[in-house]
């Protein structure tokens, strides 16, 4: 498969606010803030997100697992408190399929005009094709790793915002048919995001920065600085 990954993995504690009561002296504020539990990423939090992913089966686009999910993703960023939009299509596969994807985006602080965005695909590849045993390579991936890993940080990050919402603005980003192309064509794959990027959901959208998780799911995963980020954003 030939195609680009930028895999970096953000995680960070983020402390909670504390409001001022009336008559309480600076130093007891202080002193309750540094009592009050900071929101912390949860790896076992993360790992129930992918698991619940494989659960629904392989994302297959057209499948009933790939329509369960979107809606499952959905609820889960309104749940965490994301302004939640949809981006719906139909586009044409290598092989002259017709694909009904939808890119789903949950927005934090959306008036807010510098902005972050963190994204992950949450397809899967319909056919096992590379694998090492010739009789599977027609049955679709279970996506664990590449797919549904990095979803799984983001909805653990998208839980800590709405935890202890940091007041920038930060866009989450699921982005559809990823891993539905064919190795003689490059431009067969990512398709989502070409969309995305071509179609921007709302006027005027770019983001300053955006990190793009993928594959993080890995046992003994290493997560090195890559090349091409750091031509563009060292």
């Amino acid at each position: 498969m030939r195609k680009i990954i930028i895999s970096t993995l953000a995680a960070a504690a983020m402390l909670t606010a504390c409001g001022a009561a009336g008559g309480k002296t600076a130093g007891t504020q202080a002193a309750e803030a540094a009592d009050t539990p900071a929101a912390v990423f949860d790896a076992d939090s993360a790992y129930s997100y992918v698991e619940r992913q494989v659960k629904f089966g392989p994302r297959v686009i057209g499948s009933e697992a790939h329509r369960n999910t979107a809606a499952w993703l959905e609820a889960e960023l309104r749940r965490h408190g994301a302004e939640v939009t949809l981006q719906r299509t139909r586009l044409k596969g290598f092989d002259g399929a017709d694909l009904d994807i939808v890119n789903i985006i949950g927005q934090y602080n959306p008036q807010a005009t510098d902005r972050l965005l963190l994204l992950a695909h949450w397809d899967c590849r319909p056919w096992a094709d590379a694998d090492p045993d010739e009789s599977k390579r027609n049955i679709p991936v279970d996506g664990a790793n590449d797919g549904a890993s990095g979803v799984g940080v983001l909805l653990e990050i998208a839980r800590l915002l709405n935890a202890d919402n940091p007041g920038t603005g930060i866009d989450i980003l699921f982005v559809d048919a990823e891993d539905r192309g064919s190795h003689d064509d490059e431009d067969s794959w990512a398709l989502g995001a070409q969309y995305f990027v071509s179609h921007p959901f709302r006027e005027g959208y770019a983001p300053a920065r955006a990190i793009l998780l993928d594959m993080v799911g890995g046992r003994g995963a290493r997560f090195y600085l890559e090349g091409f980020s750091m031509q563009g954003a060292p």
